[in-house]
């Protein structure tokens, strides 16, 4: 701090809020004004305020060891004249234990992590969370640091706090074995004083089967499939969903593993999962005959241990019709969509909605499909939809005379 340069250097930070007037202000502690302790100043007005402590951008640089969340020191500082003396006490404890997964110290590949060009990748993350006094904080576990086990230690206020474990950015390239959710290892982790030997446990399931389409697999092209440039195109993905734990995981199907079917494995948190299906970026292209929404397979998904062979199996329905425009077919300008650059052309779009499982999908009218009318046809999921019509990006242009709304046919196709 006495170096000329990091004279201003910020150390710490208070903020003071008076939420019923909307106030706020701050106070920086900097090298320059720390010599002496942290004495501070602030001009206030009349209220009662809460008062928050923080680090500062080179609390670190200058050793300082405030703590590292928005510390909440005090919550009814009365101001109604000048006050002095108010001390503002910061209080910590050192947390420190250990993670497992599955009972054992998690995997680690110690030839990746031994290189020295990635001795400080990221194979793992820590977070804390006190919800009640708005604290955040995090450890990072780091290939220099886990040599001998996942081992952590970190400062935290007071509190009741809840600790998830995530993978880090090089996880996979370190071969560590963390579940691809954030995992809520603890919800209760009590610091009133120090605390030592916490064991953070990971518990995980492989749980794994296949998908089907109305009763068999879906459909691929196998010649798109096996063209090199293909294999790694994603072709269908699952989505998984525990909801109240809040975790997503997925999974992608791609050309280069569909070959003998649409099969899965991923490796789950326990709980209750929701599974859906979509189609991949290259369906359309490797001719997969994934519904066109996000399909729920299953809602109840329950995982305590190893699972296989769970069939995923979507069914759906080709849906198909016509539109007409008080009794008559749609006009439609045949000059203008015989054009060869307006083939392409939307001239309708039909949208279909169900509401209860969140589905949406649709069909657009073009030029080059609606030189016989407006006939359409869709494959749709079973439940009941709501059907609208809306006017296509080149309806003006091409004379056709639907309806400058989105026109609601109904709310209650039903699909079995």
């Amino acid at each position: 701090c006495s170096a000329s340069g990091n004279l201003n250097d910020s150390v710490g930070e208070l903020v003071f809020t008076d939420a019923v007037r909307g106030y706020t202000v701050s106070y920086t502690f900097r090298c320059s004004t720390t010599a002496s302790g942290f004495n501070w100043s602030v001009v206030l007005a009349p209220g009662t305020w809460e008062v928050r402590l923080a680090r500062g951008q080179y609390s670190t640089a200058a050793n300082v060891n405030l703590v590292g969340v928005n510390y909440q020191v005090l919550t009814g500082l009365a101001v109604n004249g000048n006050v002095s003396n108010v001390v503002l006490a910061e209080q910590s404890y050192t947390v420190s234990g250990t993670v497992t997964v599955n009972g054992a110290p998690p995997t680690r590949d110690g030839v990746y992590c031994s290189a020295s060009g990635n001795l400080n990748d990221s194979v793992g993350e820590l977070v804390f969370t006190e919800s009640s006094k708005g604290y955040t904080t995090g450890y990072t576990f780091r290939c220099s640091t886990t040599a001998s086990g996942f081992t952590w230690s970190v400062v935290l206020a007071p509190g009741t706090w809840e600790v998830r474990l995530a993978r880090g950015q090089y996880s996979t390239a370190a071969n560590v074995n963390l579940v691809g959710v954030n995992y809520q290892v603890l919800t209760g982790l009590v610091v009133n004083g120090n605390v030592s030997n916490v064991v953070l446990a990971e518990q995980s399931y492989t749980v794994s089967g296949t998908v089907t389409v109305n009763g068999a697999p879906p459909t691929r092209d196998g010649v798109y499939c096996s063209a090199s440039g293909n294999l790694n195109d994603s072709v269908g993905e699952l989505v998984f969903t525990e909801s109240s734990k809040g975790y997503t995981t997925a999974y992608t199907f791609r050309c280069s593993t569909t070959a003998s079917g649409f099969t899965w494995s991923v490796v789950l948190a326990p709980g209750t999962w929701e599974v859906r299906l979509a189609r991949g970026q290259y369906s359309t292209a490797a001719n997969v005959n994934l519904v066109g929404v996000n399909y729920q397979v299953l809602t109840g998904l329950a995982v305590n241990s190893n699972a296989s062979n769970v069939l995923l199996a979507e069914r759906s329905t080709s849906v198909s019709g016509t539109i007409t425009v008080n009794g008559a077919p749609p006009t439609r300008d045949g000059v203008y969509c015989s054009a060869s650059g307006n083939l392409n052309d939307s001239v309708g779009e039909l949208q279909f909605f169900e509401r209860q499982r969140g589905y949406t999908t649709g069909y657009t009218f073009r030029c080059s499909t609606t030189a016989s009318g407006f006939n359409w046809t869709v494959l749709l999921a079973p439940g009941t939809w709501e059907v609208r019509l809306a006017r296509g990006q080149y309806s003006t242009a091409a004379n056709v005379n639907l309806v400058g709304v989105n026109y609601l046919f109904t709310t209650s196709l039903v699909v079995p």
